[in-house]
């Protein structure tokens, strides 16, 4: 009788001085911290029936509150969490959260106490720690969400204080502790949460995400079958990405160690992805290589102005792209920050989009040098997106501005193509660089029905929507033997490949006609004509003529750029392209090619 008055002083005394951390249901017995011999769980004791004995007694308890009766850590100190992303100081385990690591950590014995000494327990490892899991969080919390901080919202405007009457509470010091979480003896929902995860509820009582509600992965009702039938992307919410303990991927706790396999749950192949197939375009002979760096990415997606977009890390990965607190359908580089034409930062928010190519400026721009790894394959070779596309240049494709060619032949031109593209029109980098299943369309992939989209993956080289043949002839030779306009197939996804190769139609072309004979098209001409050219030998850059080192005039019009092939005719250093002043009056070249020399009297009169 006398024992069983014991047992429940105890266990009133206990519940009595606890801190209250829920409204939940509380019965430690149906639990799995029910370590006695009646506990439900597989660690338990040998033959011992009080309950709350391993972690409280009444008398001769250790200093701790509240009665704490388990012997301490063992651990001298921790590996913590961080992150640059968080802005609150992590320190060592304190508080609450340190008693809970007295059998956590793996380093004493569970069923140690004060009291009773070493109770005897099943279930346990070789000396009596908890076995290697979940459950054993060791002394590395490097991959665990941190405790015993205070939270500092001031610094990061993506966190806040639980709210007044949550279920989440600081302790008596303002710290995050495991029991802000964990109620040690609730048995309402799993691992002793004080509210559920489905749909973020517990996560979002602290966490503040800008642009979360109504984003793809807040609201999207499609359905993961790798967790069960009936569960949907918005259930998982954050647990979809994240483990908060033992994560991977431990800087930012995510699930997978290598970022872009976190996305690849989802978005990979069916039948376990549910979303766009990402995965196989990055499986692609020619792709962003997300895979390039693992485990150092740093996200530039942040809302704190004062951390930077660029960083010193040569990498790509999902995140530099795609905000996945902010993507919407529809919008999905919400939440992108970007770098202007002009050069300076460019935020995505509602209402205020990041133009697409502002995205790809943050490695293809100023920084490209430091980005972008050195590709001999790459013609001309890597350069500075941002000065190409500059409204500042000759002519160039409108990327970032309208283009300067604004003739009636060039739009006659567009609309026969079925383009749906003006002299007004802009385009966007990946009407260009594109999976290849986007070539099904005239125009603009976006409007594409085939995907998925984006600059994920080709079969093409250089990542291109459809081909585009770099191959130039040599100095007496002209690179193929035939036109085929398989070749130039990107080309004509815009430009009307009739307008270019009829031999006597000048109505949508600018080059020709020839003063000599008024019929030639020398597009035709050249393609398939008489020299069998390459668009690439006279558009070498096809971005713009900025850098055009193998031209004079540098910033000519019409995407002017000769090709290295292309050589200039003696005395002269460079090959000479000029807009008037030709022996008939009109535009002329001074080269040699394929061992033929243009000269001053072989001009021709482009329309207006």
């Amino acid at each position: 009788m006398r024992r069983l008055i014991v047992r429940l002083f105890v266990v009133c005394v206990a519940l009595a001085v606890a801190p209250i951390v829920s409204a939940a249901p509380e019965d430690i017995s149906r639990t799995k911290h029910n370590l006695s011999v009646s506990g439900p769980g597989p660690v338990r004791a040998a033959s011992e029936d009080e309950v709350c004995i391993f972690c409280h007694a009444p008398h001769n308890a250790a200093p701790q509150t509240p009665l704490w009766n388990h012997t301490p850590s063992a651990a001298g100190t921790y590996l913590t969490y961080e992150t640059s992303t968080m802005d609150a100081a992590v320190g060592q385990p304190d508080g609450s959260s340190k008693l809970c690591l007295g059998c956590h950590d793996g380093t004493v014995a569970v069923g140690l106490t004060a009291t009773r000494g070493s109770i005897p327990m099943t279930g346990l490892a070789m000396g009596g720690g908890l076995p290697p899991g979940e459950s054993n969080l060791t002394t590395d919390l490097a991959d665990d969400h941190p405790i015993s901080f205070i939270p500092d919202p001031g610094s990061d405007p993506e966190t806040r204080l639980p709210p007044e009457g949550s279920h989440v509470l600081l302790d008596s010091n303002g710290k995050m502790q495991c029991s802000s979480c964990h109620n040690a003896h609730s048995f309402e929902n799993p691992k002793f949460l004080v509210r559920e995860l489905d749909n973020g509820e517990l996560c979002l009582t602290c966490h503040v995400k800008i642009g979360w509600p109504g984003s793809a992965h807040e609201a999207s009702s499609v359905l993961y079958p790798a967790t069960g039938a009936g569960t949907r992307v918005s259930d998982l919410s954050c647990m979809g990405c994240h483990d908060v303990h033992g994560a991977p991927g431990s800087k930012r706790l995510l699930t997978s160690e290598m970022e872009e396999q976190v996305c690849y749950a989802c978005h990979g192949p069916a039948p376990l992805g549910v979303a766009s197939d990402i995965e196989s375009e990055a499986l692609k002979p020619w792709r962003h290589p997300f895979d390039l760096v693992t485990g150092d990415h740093e996200p530039v997606t942040t809302v704190v102005p004062a951390e930077p977009v660029l960083l010193d890390r040569e990498h790509v990965e999902c995140g530099d792209c795609h905000d996945p607190h902010r993507a919407r359908r529809g919008d999905v580089l919400e939440g992108a920050a970007g770098i202007n034409i002009d050069g300076s930062v460019s935020q995505h928010v509602s209402g205020a989009p990041v133009e697409e190519y502002e995205i790809c400026l943050r490695c293809h721009g100023d920084t490209f040098q430091q980005f972008l790894p050195p590709a001999p394959i790459r013609p001309p070779g890597a350069s500075n997106k941002r000065l190409e596309f500059s409204p500042a240049v000759g002519s160039f494709h409108p990327v970032a501005e309208i283009g300067r060619n604004r003739s009636i032949r060039l739009g006659t031109q567009l609309s026969r193509s079925g383009s749906g593209l003006t002299t007004s029109s802009r385009i966007k980098c990946t009407d260009c660089h594109n999976n290849e299943v986007t070539a099904d369309t005239q125009g603009p992939a976006e409007r594409s029905p085939s995907g998925p989209k984006g600059p994920h993956g080709s079969v093409n080289e250089r990542l291109l929507r459809a081909a585009y043949s770099t191959r130039i002839g040599t100095l007496n030779q002209a690179p193929f033997n035939v036109f085929n306009e398989s070749n130039f197939e990107l080309c004509f996804l815009c430009h009307d490949v009739r307008s270019l190769t009829a031999a006597t139609d000048t109505t949508a072309t600018n080059f020709g006609p020839d003063a000599k004979d008024l019929r030639d098209n020398l597009h035709a001409l050249h393609l398939a004509g008489k020299t069998h050219a390459s668009c690439h030998e006279c558009h070498y850059n096809v971005h713009s003529t900025m850098g055009a080192v193998n031209t004079d005039p540098p910033n000519a019009p019409h995407l002017i750029n000769f090709a290295p092939n292309v050589r200039p005719v003696p005395p002269n250093a460079q090959t000479i392209w000029r807009s008037g002043g030709g022996d008939n009056g009109g535009a002329y070249c001074l080269l040699s090619c394929h061992g033929t020399e243009m000269t001053r009297g072989m001009d021709y009169l482009p329309g207006g």
